[in-house]
């Protein structure tokens, strides 16, 4: 059993997030002048939001991965930066199923 989850469907749903906002956005506009100022700004607040955090992820050279597993972020990522040096996992957070 892996502790890594692939991040791939973040993606996604950042798409899916977008698009609907963009739908929101659509429909608000067409409601008139009843519509809130503020509620379009919203709208157009989360398209931005998921369009820039889609374009993060989508510069990254590889698909994130998420620890599923125990220890804190510092301790998986100093387990890792000895494995990447050294193959050494010495002082790695227990990982076995208990």
């Amino acid at each position: 059993m892996t502790h890594f989850l692939p991040a791939g469907f973040l993606k996604e749903e950042l798409r899916e997030i977008e698009r609907q906002a963009r739908l929101l956005q659509e429909e608000l506009r067409g409601a008139g002048a009843a519509t809130s100022a503020r509620l379009r700004a919203l709208a157009d607040d989360i398209a931005r939001r998921a369009r820039e955090a889609y374009r993060s992820i989508s510069r990254l050279s590889c698909e994130p991965l998420i620890w599923t597993g125990a220890g804190s972020t510092d301790e998986v990522i100093s387990m890792l930066e000895r494995l990447l040096v050294d193959g050494s996992p010495t002082g790695a957070v227990d990982t076995r199923e208990g």
